[in-house]
């Protein structure tokens, strides 16, 4: 199924204009300022919606920058978007994970393929860093009734953006948690991701690349999480800026007691883990004493593989040392990729 995006719907009435030049706002403030903004607005969504039925023989890479990075895209509207596998999400045009949503239909394509493929009716998914709930979504269809999702999100204005997107799209097997995962239960501060990505928003102050927003509450992984929910749970992504120590080592020490085809997805670089107190090597270390082999799966944030539709890849072993951030799978299985 072709992505499609919702033409005509529209939550948020007007633009936000960031970043302007003084030609710009003078014209906004003009008696023509309002047409301005329809024109503007729907040259925005044509924009997207061309690179979900794009032209190869055209110069997709410079028009995205030219057009897309450098204009349009300094503009926040909300609409609502569908995903390659068919959910809804109401999606921001100024946030990077919600504007590829809206113009390709997906989000990682590598581990949204991997997720269908190990996923199955009955399964439990944990959520950790659940976003806007792209990859809960996504879990929720495969797992179906008979299977939970566990959505978990310690930022109060994305959780809100996840809850929306759980009743737009009527979802009744997920559970969504407002908290943070620490080390203890207590309250963080929360800091800003920016306007452009949300999903940098992080507890760890030298990963911060904003102020201090709120004060959330925190918890252990293993209260968050119910035990029920864990001894079933087929597959964990772990997506949490930085604060992934806790929930890590919190599975290497329940593993023996876990589902034998457990694994677990993870965002690591080796500074961070720095900053935590931790290691790439105690990480693979902790897991590989459990049974475990490590795997990277391939990501990037950039648009081109987007645009010029790369093939999806499977993890591959990893042999050699992890120097830079990277997306791991941990499993059980002993292959040369998954």
């Amino acid at each position: 199924m072709q992505p499609r995006l919702t033409s005509g719907i529209s939550i948020e009435g007007d633009a936000l204009f960031d970043r302007v030049p003084n030609w710009e706002k003078r014209l906004l403030a003009s008696p023509a300022g309002r047409t301005y903004q329809v024109i503007v607005r729907l040259c925005c969504l044509a924009f997207l919606g061309y690179f979900r039925h794009r032209v190869a023989s055209l110069p997709n890479g410079l028009i995205w920058e030219k057009l897309g990075e450098r204009f349009l895209f300094r503009r926040r509207y909300i609409e609502i978007a569908e995903t390659s596998f068919g959910a809804k999400i109401i999606c921001n045009t100024k946030d990077l994970i919600q504007r590829y949503i809206m113009a390709f239909g997906v989000w990682e394509p590598d581990l949204t393929a991997f997720i269908k493929r190990r996923l199955s009716k009955g399964d439990v998914f944990i959520d950790l860093g659940a976003n806007i709930g792209y990859f809960s979504l996504l879990a929720s269809q495969i797992v179906g009734k008979e299977g939970k999702v566990i959505a978990i999100e310690a930022a109060p204005q994305i959780f809100e953006a996840l809850l929306q997107n759980l009743s737009l799209n009527q979802i009744g097997n997920v559970r969504p948690a407002l908290t943070a995962v620490a080390a203890e239960s207590g309250l963080v501060s929360l800091y800003s991701g920016g306007s452009d990505n949300l999903g940098a928003s992080t507890i760890i102050a030298a990963n911060a690349r904003g102020p201090i927003v709120a004060k959330v509450s925190c918890d252990r992984f293993e209260s968050i999480v119910k035990p029920e929910e864990l001894a079933r749970a087929r597959m964990v992504k772990i997506d949490l800026e930085g604060a992934e120590v806790p929930p890590l080592r919190a599975l290497i020490k329940f593993a023996p007691n876990l589902r034998r085809d457990l694994e677990i997805v993870v965002e690591l670089c080796p500074a961070r883990l720095r900053v935590a107190g931790s290691s790439i090597n105690e990480i693979l270390t902790g897991f590989n004493e459990q049974g475990f082999s490590a795997y990277q799966l391939r990501n990037t944030y950039t648009p081109g593989p987007y645009i010029d539709r790369y093939p999806v890849l499977p993890p591959k072993r990893i042999r050699s040392q992890i120097t830079e951030q990277a997306d791991l799978v941990f499993s059980r299985v002993d292959a040369e990729e998954l």
